[in-house]
């Protein structure tokens, strides 16, 4: 099976602020920032064992912006570009209808940052007297700096690629009533040069070490055939490992419910609650940020086989909250789209 895609973003902002109410600073930005996407993915059916993923993505970015500061003065730069090209080969195997695996590499070539290649190496055990299912995961993880943390006004042309190994041990346990499954994951995160926002400098900066740990508890049920009940929580500790600090804007407690209906053999509906916890706004842990409720919907038609319209409405009751202190996130929005397979 072929999968073909193609996606165009396009972001425009403009702020003007006095930062402090008193006068001193008065700061006015722009932000415009293009993106295109194409990507090709094959599936291949080696054996009743074996099957075979290979695809290939590439995706162009520009930005451009100009800002100005009654206290730094003007600070613009000309149209920037960005190149990103991926090859990936993931192998699939399926053992005695009760082992699970999967081996994947991707290579990728960033026009600035040159080439980095990272793998992942997943595994699960079905017992199948209890419906019990032994999971884990091992990988490596880079992500290069997006042009707007590199050259807008916040950003830092000096900014390197966020690395990062990973893994995770788990289980699932299947029960009998209305197909309820449960679910809890162990999980540690390990990074090197991991980009965050500095609330300090107002500049995105390297945290040289950091980590994440933490535990992810899931259930699952399905009253009919039809409809499905999922929800998960994530308790999760996070720490420079160079000040002690705890990371900013990770929140401990997180949460998450979903409703899935699916109808007329060819539509979808999902309605889906997230809840976001206090956490710290900055690196030395002294202000918090409050929690938050999303309220997310979305759905899809199978026009034919080989086609698809989907559509959603992002924060659907139009909440006021902010990922980063003093910055203002989207109210409601929608998206919609084709999605076509060969």
């Amino acid at each position: 099976m072929r999968n073909w895609g193609v996606s165009f973003s396009d972001i425009s902002w403009r702020d003007d602020n006095d930062l402090d109410n008193t006068n001193l600073e008065i700061l006015r930005s722009s932000f415009h920032g293009q993106s295109v996407k194409l990507d090709w993915q094959h599936t291949l059916k080696l054996h009743k064992t074996t099957t075979l993923v290979l695809g290939i993505e590439t995706s162009e970015d520009n930005a451009k912006t100009d800002s100005y500061s009654s206290l730094w003065g003007t600070n613009n730069f000309d149209e920037k570009f960005a190149r990103t090209t991926g090859v990936y080969l993931q192998d699939q195997l399926n053992l005695f209808d009760a082992w699970f695996s999967t081996f994947g590499v991707r290579v990728d070539d960033h026009s600035k940052f040159g080439t980095e290649a990272t793998y992942r190496f997943t595994t699960a055990y079905l017992i199948k007297q209890t419906d019990t299912r032994l999971k884990g995961s091992y990988g490596t993880g880079f992500k290069a700096p997006s042009l707007y943390q590199l050259y807008s006004s916040y950003g830092s042309p000096d900014l390197k690629p966020d690395k990062s190994i990973g893994w995770d041990v788990g289980v699932e346990q299947g029960l009998p009533f209305m197909k309820t499954t449960l679910g809890a994951t162990w999980f540690r995160n390990e990074y090197s040069q991991m980009i965050d926002f500095d609330m300090n400098t107002y500049k995105y900066n390297n945290i040289a070490k950091a980590h994440t740990h933490g535990l992810e508890l899931t259930a699952a049920l399905q009253p009919v055939d039809d409809l499905t009940f999922k929800v998960s929580y994530t308790y999760l500790e996070t720490r420079d490992d160079i000040s002690g600090k705890q990371l900013v804007r990770r929140p401990k407690n997180k949460a998450s419910f979903d409703i899935n209906y699916s109808f007329l053999k060819k539509a979808n509906v999902n309605l889906g609650l997230v809840y976001v916890g206090t956490r710290y706004a900055n690196a030395s842990n002294t202000q918090k940020m409050k929690d938050y409720l999303l309220v997310n919907l979305a759905g899809s038609y199978d026009i034919t086989k080989n086609l698809q319209v989907f559509g959603r409405v992002d924060n659907l009751f139009d909440r006021q909250y902010e990922e980063v202190a003093g910055y203002g996130t989207p109210g409601i929005g929608a998206y919609g789209g084709v999605k076509v397979s060969f």
